[in-house]
């Protein structure tokens, strides 16, 4: 004896409706059947992310453009620094010699006026 479930038909015929929908035109989206209105979403979804990417790469080069512009304009050349900072110091130690010389040939003055 077979057993019959009344249910199981039902669903099953559920089951084909729904995956004939797949194909067919639906008013409520503008004509297209449900496999067209997807693919077109998500070529609509791809071509957006593309886009936003494109638009952060290019916004990302402008900044980094001004930064370096930025930069260039106010930054400090560190090697132009240390070739002053030794230029500056060996004009101050040339002082100092000088300032020593000159100390001492007055030293030697006053110890021979008196």
């Amino acid at each position: 004896m077979e057993y019959y479930d009344e249910n199981a038909v039902g669903n099953a015929q559920n089951v084909v409706r729904m995956i004939s929908t797949r194909n067919e035109k639906q008013a409520d989206l503008n004509g297209q059947s449900v496999e067209d209105f997807y693919s077109s979403m998500l070529g609509k979804i791809a071509s957006a992310g593309d886009s936003a990417k494109s638009l952060y790469e290019t916004q990302t080069d402008v900044v980094d453009s001004l930064e370096n512009q930025l930069d260039s304009a106010y930054g400090v050349d560190l090697n132009e620094e240390l070739v002053d900072l030794v230029k500056y110091q060996t004009a101050y130690a040339a002082a100092a010699r000088v300032f020593n010389v000159v100390n001492s040939c007055l030293d030697t003055l006053m110890t021979l006026g008196r």
